[in-house]
């Protein structure tokens, strides 16, 4: 279990680092050799550009809110058991990802839904989990992909506010973009 929490502390640092193609094959790895090799392409393979054209949508959404000004941060959240539906939270606060406090995101002004991703849901359902290293190397490429999926449509984000992503009750939140 505790493998797969080694990788989402690496996943921070990697974003900071890397670069989404490094990120990709990084974690890509990861699932060969902890599943293997079919595993890992089956989840390579699943086309995200309508799930990152929505998440794009959803955030151009955001930015021509009213109260935008409000808005210290925004977070996204996934819910990998319930079809990898997501949504967006718009923020009145903000903590660093240098205080290590994420309690910020529970409090928020407005949800606005966001995509689901059904076929990461159905493989998640078939191999992964939290429990054994193989489940981890399943679980940890379908959470790279889906981070990846966002950052490409953050890029599109003109905005000063912290960006952020996170399955349904993780800890720590990943920090896409921090304050300016």
């Amino acid at each position: 279990m505790d493998l797969l929490y080694d990788y989402l502390d690496d996943i921070q640092g990697d974003i900071f680092s890397l670069d989404r193609k490094e990120m990709e094959k990084k974690y890509f790895e990861i699932c060969k050799h902890t599943v293997n090799n079919d595993i890992a392409q089956k989840i390579q393979q699943v086309d995200l550009n309508n799930y990152t054209a929505s998440l794009t949508q959803k955030f151009q959404q955001i930015l021509q809110h009213s109260d935008i000004k409000d808005i210290k941060a925004i977070y996204f959240e996934y819910d990998i058991d319930n079809n990898w539906g997501g949504a967006f939270f718009l923020c009145p606060d903000y903590i660093s990802l240098s205080e290590t406090n994420d309690d910020w995101a529970a409090d928020w002004m407005e949800m606005i839904d966001g995509p689901s991703l059904p076929p990461f849901s159905e493989i998640y359902d078939q191999y992964g989990g939290f429990g054994k290293d193989d489940e981890a190397g399943v679980t940890i490429y379908l959470i790279v992909r889906t981070i990846l999926a966002f950052m490409a449509s953050a890029q599109f984000v003109n905005t000063d506010v912290p960006v952020c992503i996170a399955y349904h009750d993780q800890d720590p939140i990943i920090r896409i973009k921090e304050d300016e």
